[in-house]
């Protein structure tokens, strides 16, 4: 019989064990970072495109919104829809060491630069963070009634400290309501790596702190 209490054995324990059920052991993975970019308004899909066309992943989390129009038809205003930044004006790429990307991001369309901490070093998310965003962008995207044109009631005010719910591992500090826009929805300032970042959601995915 093995002694477990040595090192060496408790390792030839692992490895029977792992012979028996198939089971690898994983080594810890380092996480993936990505940088915050900067994009001009409405520039945000150009962004994206742009990078990509350089061999560069992007990603822009957005939602659709029926938007009220200049234009005019049998006396009515047009209506259209348009996309929406879930963190307006940003544009997310992983950081890469294949390449300088201070020269990549004079060559991206719309690109206007990184978003930096207050030490003026790039604010870097790590891929959980990359995640949230993602699933706060599917669950935007999600009708949560069956009449999406009619405003959304809910008791959130401003100034008011809340979470998201799809943050489902607590990466985020509460963020504070600064506005309640239209068709119930609501802006939230959340600080990310010390930088004050604007994200909309909808009273479904928030919670009070």
């Amino acid at each position: 019989m093995l002694d477990v209490t040595s090192k060496n054995n408790l390792e030839l324990v692992k490895s029977a064990l792992h012979g028996i059920t198939g089971i690898l052991h994983q080594p810890a993975v380092a996480p993936s970072w990505h940088y915050m970019v900067v994009s001009r308004y409405n520039r945000e899909f150009d962004t994206v495109d742009s990078f990509r066309r350089h061999g560069r992943a992007a990603s822009w989390p957005s939602f659709e919104q029926l938007i009220v129009t200049r234009r005019i038809k049998n006396d009515a205003p047009v209506r259209r829809i348009k996309r929406i930044g879930i963190v307006p004006g940003y544009v997310f790429t992983p950081m890469t060491d294949d390449c300088d990307f201070t020269e990549l991001l004079k060559r991206i369309v719309g690109a206007i630069d990184i978003v930096r901490t207050d030490s003026g070093n790039p604010l870097l998310l790590e891929d959980e963070d990359i995640l949230t965003l993602k699933r706060i962008e599917i669950s935007r995207n999600t009708p949560a009634s069956e009449n999406p044109k009619e405003a959304i009631k809910h008791d959130f005010k401003v100034g008011e400290k809340v979470r998201f719910i799809d943050d489902t591992r607590r990466r985020w500090p509460p963020g504070r309501i600064i506005a309640l826009a239209r068709q119930g929805r609501i802006v939230v300032e959340v600080s990310l790596m010390g930088r004050k970042v604007k994200v909309e959601a909808l009273p479904h995915q928030i919670q009070r702190v």
